[in-house]
């Protein structure tokens, strides 16, 4: 079954009006009344796009998070410049929808309460914002894609409550120091016409070292540099680790990266991320 098949089915499996949102997916009509089922649950929409927000989360959503969910798609609605998550503030943009998206559904599923945090792929600083509301000690970020590291900033500006628990550095983390070229296919579309670019990377043994930082929880989401750091890096030293693989990118499959981690003394869980099959794309989180 494709991905857009699987969309399409879970338009009726999970609304009382299909039809009509199909319609209005398409700006016909104006308005959608979203009817969802298996909930008391009915809320007017104005704005087309806000649909594919609704849906691209909806299917995976825990009940105990539906009603921050649906402030959430809300504000989307009326395209607020800022959105509001319990007390995080991000800027309205495609790209922090879909990662306060993840976190709605639960992927980052991990204690950090007076924890620190290596944050390798920090992106548009939604991951270290969020592990700081939910009261991490210190995180470090780091995010090699210059736009992204510049949206990162103005999203942690806009948070004065955790912005003294962020560091953001604008560089990569790989498993040897030097210089990168990295694909831009999951964010030109958005960002950037470049197919790639060349980035600074340095080692997580150099950030230990180099940024006095305590070994103990990572995490890593870098579109398939987690494969090489994984496979020639000590990282033993950790409490937790979480990562996104992209065994899809790479062409790597997953199970040598699982198997290093259990050499190295983890223990794994795993997690599928939205219609993806695990083999894929997926969320490992390695823990002692």
């Amino acid at each position: 079954m494709t991905n857009k098949l699987k969309n399409l089915k879970d338009y009726f499996k999970y609304l009382n009006n299909p039809i009509q949102a199909l319609l209005f997916k398409f700006n016909i009509p104006k308005k959608y009344t979203a009817s969802i089922k298996k909930r008391n649950e009915v809320f007017t929409l104005n704005n087309n796009n806000t649909i594919n927000s609704l849906m691209h989360a909806l299917p995976y959503l825990d009940n105990d998070k539906f009603n921050e969910f649906k402030d959430y798609i809300m504000q989307i609605d009326v395209n607020k410049k800022i959105l509001k998550l319990k007390d995080l503030n991000i800027i309205n943009n495609i790209l922090n929808r879909i990662f306060l998206e993840y976190f709605m559904i639960g992927y980052w599923d991990i204690n950090v309460k007076n924890r620190t945090i290596i944050d390798i792929g920090a992106n548009v600083g939604d991951t270290s914002l969020f592990f700081a509301m939910n009261g991490a000690k210190e995180i470090l970020g780091f995010e090699p894609v210059k736009e992204l590291y510049e949206m990162s900033v103005k999203n942690i500006e806009i948070n004065p409550k955790y912005k003294n628990k962020i560091n953001l550095v604008n560089k990569g983390v790989y498993c040897k120091k030097g210089k990168l070229n990295i694909s831009m296919d999951s964010t030109k579309n958005y960002i950037d016409k470049q197919d790639s670019y060349e980035v600074e990377v340095i080692t997580i043994k150099e950030i230990l070292k180099k940024y006095d930082t305590i070994p103990d929880i990572l995490k890593i989401d870098c579109e398939g540099c987690e494969f090489d750091i994984i496979e020639h890096s000590d990282l033993s030293m950790f409490n937790d680790i979480i990562l996104e693989h992209h065994s899809n990118m790479v062409g790597k499959k997953i199970i040598y990266l699982i198997k290093k981690l259990k050499i190295q003394g983890f223990k794994i869980k795993t997690h599928d991320v939205f219609n993806s099959d695990f083999e894929d794309l997926g969320i490992i989180h390695a823990y002692k």
